[in-house]
């Protein structure tokens, strides 16, 4: 009698309450008010970021606290990189800075004169603790090989700084790109690619035919597969997309992957970044304002599970007037900085869409994500004449699988299922739980 009406109470509860929204981001505010330009994750639980006068902020423990460190400047700091968990780099108004201890303590080097280090045209990339190149504003390559105690300048470009905006880098052995492209107005960007195959010591231009685009972000897959992504004419419609090319951009074919392009009448990208913290899994970020309307901004985020092949709108706690400065990850974990001292989180494995009152009847899932199958294992109330149903639907809501079990456990094959994100529910009498599914290749 006592567990019919534990269960009659349960299932009211749940009717009163109704079915949760997924909540994909945490909103996280870090005590601080600054513009936060740049996000970097040692690991999972510590992640730095940085900000105006000299703003670098720690947290240990997943995002919970955060602690201002000493930079020991007052200029306002742009990008942070890290070589391993102790070693990383910092840089922004006329300043380079070094940790050797994991952020807790900064040191400033002494730079040559010659390089200078402004927002947006200032770019670092490291191979290892002692192999740094800096890309600067007056369009100059810098690289080191003693940990950035000293640059010796590989490539001069010979641009204005008005020519170039943007430089992004990548770095293989003795293989090298430097891709860099200007914004000259709406849609219409110049685009010069520069290789070396040689440690940077000399380089050939690419020819890269002028296209009318606003390229924003640069996705490195290998030294011949690259990806240009940002906007495209395509007229009548404007569209988000890539340009993609498979053999060191000897060719490149234009890409409008499913769930990232949309038709955009009149969009200006304020800033657009990317991040694949493994070779399949990506997060995209996007900030829109409208030529017709400046003071509106809408910004967005992405994620693809197949290296970019398909993406999903993956939003949900994120403030879309609050403009995104940048996004890393590790795993399945992302931390995206924002203004106003805010910091978004998410773990694509731990999204929630809606859990039920479980009462005696825990439900556990493994793996995931998966590349097969899922096991679903219920607790010990469950009895062989419990009868539960499973569903499977896309982020979408198209329902792929649906199926009934008895007792405490049951396997999910999803082996025939494109990678993506899914989300499982499974009911019982007065039960029910949702949760996401990541499908790997």
């Amino acid at each position: 009698m006592k567990n019919i009406i534990t269960k009659a109470l349960i299932a009211l509860m749940l009717a009163i309450t109704g079915v949760a929204k997924a909540q994909q981001w945490t909103e996280i505010h870090t005590g601080f008010t600054e513009y936060l330009y740049d996000i970097c994750c040692v690991d999972s639980n510590n992640v730095l970021a940085c900000g105006p006068n000299g703003l670098i902020i720690k947290t240990t423990d997943g995002g919970q606290t955060w602690n201002r460190k000493n930079s020991n400047t007052e200029s306002s700091l742009y990008l942070l990189k890290f070589a391993n968990d102790n070693i990383g780099f910092a840089c922004g108004d006329g300043v380079f800075l070094k940790t050797t201890d994991g952020g807790e303590n900064w040191t400033i080097l002494e730079t040559n004169h010659e390089m200078g280090f402004e927002f947006y045209q200032t770019n670092l990339f490291l191979v290892d603790p002692d192999t740094v190149y800096i890309s600067d504003s007056y369009n100059n390559l810098w690289k080191s090989i003693d940990g950035g105690e000293n640059f010796e300048k590989i490539l001069d470009l010979q641009y204005t700084v008005d020519e170039f905006y943007k430089f992004d880098m990548f770095f293989e052995d003795n293989f090298g790109y430097l891709i860099g492209y200007g914004d000259f107005g709406v849609f219409h960007t110049y685009l010069t690619v520069f290789k070396t195959m040689d440690y940077g010591n000399t380089w050939e231009t690419i020819e890269f035919p002028e296209c009318e685009s606003m390229l924003s972000a640069v996705h490195f897959m290998d030294k011949d597969r690259i990806r240009l992504y940002g906007y495209f004419n395509t007229s009548p419609d404007n569209y988000f997309g890539l340009l993609e090319t498979t053999n060191g951009m000897g060719s490149y074919s234009l890409q409008l992957p499913t769930g990232l392009y949309e038709q955009l009448p009149d969009p200006w990208g304020l800033g657009n970044y990317i991040t694949f913290p493994t070779e399949n899994t990506g997060c995209f970020v996007n900030n829109l304002v409208s030529i017709k309307q400046p003071s509106y901004l809408d910004s967005y985020a992405c994620l693809t599970l197949n290296n970019g092949e398909t993406w999903t709108e993956f939003s949900n706690g994120i403030n879309s007037s609050n403009h995104l400065w940048a996004v890393d990850g590790v795993n399945t974990v992302f931390y995206i900085s924002a203004s106003h001292g805010i910091i978004y989180k998410t773990d694509i494995t731990e999204v929630i869409y809606e859990v039920g009152d479980n009462g005696n009847c825990p439900l556990n899932l493994f793996p995931n994500p998966t590349n097969n199958n899922i096991i679903i294992t219920l607790g010990l109330f469950a009895g062989d004449s419990d009868l539960f149903t499973v569903e499977l639907s896309s982020i979408s809501g198209k329902i792929v699988l649906n199926e009934s079990f008895r007792g405490n456990s049951t396997v999910l094959d999803m082996e025939d299922l494109p990678s993506g994100i899914y989300v499982l529910s499974v009911k019982g009498n007065a039960f029910l739980h949702r949760q996401t599914i990541i499908k790997t290749e």
